[in-house]
C-alpha cells in the first residue's frame, strides 16, 4: 500500500509539474533545470569524427581553435598598424641638428639599439636643419608613452612629441 501511494505521488508530481518534496530528475537534471534550458552536468561524448585519428580529436579542436584566434589577433593587428599607417599624426623627435653627418650617426645609434629612426630636412630662414625621427603614432598620448619608455631605458636625451613628417 505505501509503494503504491509513494508510486501515485511520483506520477502525480510528474504530471502535475510538483514535485511534492521528491526532487525529478531528467537526464541528471532537475525539472527546473531542464525548464530553464541548463545543459546537461554529464553531456554524452561528442562521437569521434572518421577522418581524426583515436585520441586526438580534442587536441586537433584546441589546436585549430588556437590557430583561429592567433589568426585573428594577427589580422587585428595588421589592420591596427595599416589604421596607424593611415592615421599618424604624431612622431617623437630625439635631435635637431644643422650637420648631415651628425643627424645620421644619430640615427644609427638608435637603429643599432633596435629603435626604428629616420631622418627628416627642413629649410628654415637661417639653413637647412636635420631631424632625427622616431615612430609613427595615432595617437599624442602613445607617442608620449612610447617617449617616457625611451627615456626610462635611457635611449635617447632630449625628445618632444611632435606632428608626424615622412622620412626625406
Amino acid at each position: 500500500m505505501r509503494t503504491t501511494l509513494l508510486l501515485l505521488l511520483t506520477i502525480n508530481a510528474f504530471l502535475v509539474g510538483c514535485d511534492g518534496g521528491f526532487t525529478m530528475k531528467y537526464d541528471g537534471r532537475t525539472k527546473l533545470e531542464v525548464e530553464a534550458g541548463k545543459p546537461q552536468s554529464n553531456p554524452q561524448p561528442k562521437p569521434q569524427r572518421p577522418d581524426e585519428p583515436p585520441g586526438q580529436g580534442k587536441d586537433t579542436q584546441t589546436n585549430s581553435r588556437t590557430e583561429t584566434r592567433v589568426g585573428r589577433l594577427e589580422r587585428k593587428s595588421e589592420r591596427m598598424e595599416e589604421f596607424i599607417q593611415d592615421n599618424a599624426r604624431f612622431a617623437i623627435q630625439a635631435k635637431a641638428t644643422r650637420f648631415l653627418s651628425e643627424a645620421e650617426d644619430y640615427v644609427d645609434q638608435l637603429n643599432l639599439k633596435g629603435i626604428d629612426a629616420y631622418l627628416t630636412k627642413t629649410t628654415r630662414w637661417d639653413g637647412d636643419w636635420f631631424r632625427v625621427r622616431v615612430g609613427r603614432f595615432a595617437t599624442r598620448a602613445a607617442a608620449e608613452e612610447k617617449k617616457a619608455w625611451l627615456y626610462r631605458q635611457g635611449l635617447v636625451e632630449e625628445a618632444i612629441v611632435t606632428r608626424y613628417d615622412p622620412p626625406s
